[in-house]
């Protein structure tokens, strides 16, 4: 969970209240990648975020195992 403490970058597209699930390590890096996957007509923006960024928090907590009590309910 330490890589979410640094500054990273999140592509949010036009439209849409949820940022990209992706985690960029550079604007730069964002940019291009929201090239690539830019649709006709489609606008975004990147936005920098830290260890409180609630995107990656809520990511974090699809990819997290289910402990042995959770797995059994």
């Amino acid at each position: 969970m330490g890589h979410t403490q640094l500054p990273h970058y999140h592509i949010r597209w036009s439209g849409k209240a949820t940022l990209d699930w992706e985690r960029f390590s550079e604007p730069a890096e964002a940019e291009a990648g929201a090239k690539q996957l830019m649709q006709l007509g489609e606008t975004y923006t990147i936005e920098e975020h830290d260890g409180t960024c609630q995107r990656c928090q809520e990511t974090m907590k699809l990819k997290a195992p289910l402990s042995s009590n959770e797995a059994s309910v």
